[in-house]
């Protein structure tokens, strides 16, 4: 027995109405789709004599979730929240990104990403949680004169050194 059940049609995923909050500030309009990338780095030894992996002998030694999406609304709210590592002021004048001292990554540059508003075709929620997530990619932009702009966010949950070997994301879908 194999392929489609009656169980197909309500456990198929419909995304719509997704959206993406970054430390609970929701990143507003989106471009396209938000892809969700789940990275696993594998070891098997190389036994003498085996032709291949050897079941029971591998580890799986690295999980990493990515989340990328493209920001459709430039709104600094949004922008402090996701670009804070390379500085962000504000004067009675303008608000600025930039311009801040480089070095090591704060903690408050490592917030929760929480994928939300999908469901499964019975209505059932699911949502992506990355935990402990910074600014994985240089985001870029292009400005058109026929087009509207929008700019590439890639966030990456990271560990916590009380939690080496927990992996900092979940995929949650709704019982009932």
């Amino acid at each position: 027995m194999g392929g489609m059940s009656s169980k197909t049609l309500t456990d198929l995923i419909i995304a719509p109405g997704a959206y993406v909050t970054v430390a609970t500030v929701d990143m507003g309009a989106l471009v396209e789709t938000i892809e969700v990338n789940v990275s696993m780095e594998r070891y098997f030894p190389d036994l003498y004599g085996a032709k291949g992996n050897i079941k029971g002998t591998g580890h799986i030694n690295r999980a990493i979730c990515q989340v990328t999406f493209r920001m459709a609304e430039w709104e600094y709210a949004k922008f402090v929240t996701i670009w804070n590592q390379i500085g962000t002021s504000t004067d009675a004048n303008s608000e600025k990104v930039g311009d801040g001292t480089l070095g090591k990554i704060a903690d408050a540059d490592y917030a929760a990403v929480v994928i939300l508003g999908f469901t499964l075709h019975d209505d059932k929620p699911v949502q992506v949680e990355l935990d402990n997530a910074f600014l994985a990619n240089d985001p870029s932009f292009s400005l058109s004169d026929r087009e509207d702009s929008f700019i590439e966010v890639t966030m990456e949950s990271a560990y916590l050194v009380t939690a080496p070997t927990t992996a900092p994301f979940n995929i949650q879908m709704d019982k009932g």
